[in-house]
């Protein structure tokens, strides 16, 4: 086993400019005896009929068609663990001509980081290299941002004294995703199935003829799970349905999945995913 961290040094499309909308995504964690690399199409992988192709120091390590590595529908899945040290290059064929290629370093065992330590890197995207930091910064949602603005107050004995204001403001904002919630599912009687485990499987969201199906797989550092969701460029294409039916289905999911899985939890949505701490 290699227990080395992963870097992604640069996305890019060849030939032609590339744009975030039609390049690749990928993040590498890495948990105790477990890491994976985790790679994003901009659409559906079965649109792909040609090959992905794995090099390291310029040599070819892995070669099979796009289609037999998909794990759903726009995510490939590589177990990193046994990969030694050096210079990668994953390539994509493309569906409409040319390639997706996507240049990432793999470090030797305690390199950067104590192989100990649990390490989930940010997203890669075009333009957007993800490099190892000795500090990294979790990102904080708007409530988080909104929260740290808030004194924390304390009695005598050094004990926190509970905020009024700012329960009654959270529970207020539960309240307002509680009552879209059911509004949307009163609208659209949605409901959702779930395949597969904790670890790794698929989510789907149905509504009458429509189905839609989520990749999910388990998060690395504060990160307990996380769903993959299309971009809002991406979403017609992959889904089928209206771009502005989007942001009604993702948080209906995002809701109901931790109404029935982890109510404990909160969540975060972004562009491509969403992430449950």
């Amino acid at each position: 086993m290699q227990e080395g961290i992963i870097e992604i040094t640069k996305i890019e499309n060849t030939p032609g400019p590339t744009h975030e909308s039609n390049a690749l995504c990928a993040k590498f964690v890495r948990y105790p005896e477990s890491q994976q690399l985790t790679v994003w199409l901009p659409t559906s992988g079965y649109q792909y009929p040609g090959d992905y192709i794995l090099e390291v120091n310029k040599q070819i390590i892995e070669k099979d068609p796009v289609q037999h590595k998909l794990n759903g529908s726009v995510m490939l899945l590589f177990d990193t663990m046994d990969w030694n040290k050096g210079e990668y290059i994953l390539s994509i064929e493309m569906p409409q001509g040319g390639q997706h290629k996507m240049y990432f370093i793999k470090h030797a065992e305690n390199e950067l980081v104590d192989k100990n330590q649990v390490v989930e890197m940010q997203v890669a995207k075009a333009g957007q290299p993800s490099l190892w930091k000795k500090e990294p910064v979790i990102p904080m949602n708007e409530m988080d941002q909104k929260d740290t603005l808030w004194k924390e107050y304390r009695d005598g004995s050094g004990n926190v004294i509970p905020n009024a204001d700012q329960a009654l403001r959270n529970k207020a904002l539960r309240d307002i995703e509680d009552t879209m919630n059911k509004a949307f599912s009163t609208l659209h009687n949605p409901r959702l199935e779930y395949e597969g485990n904790f670890r790794s499987g698929n989510i789907y969201y149905i509504e009458g003829d429509t189905r839609i199906g989520f990749d999910h797989e388990m998060g690395g550092g504060n990160c307990k799970m996380y769903i993959n969701i299309p971009s809002p460029d991406n979403w017609e294409s992959s889904t089928g349905v209206p771009v502005d039916r989007r942001d009604g289905i993702i948080r209906f999911v995002a809701n109901q999945v931790k109404r029935d899985q982890a109510p404990s939890w909160r969540y975060e949505i972004d562009e491509t995913s969403i992430a449950y701490y």
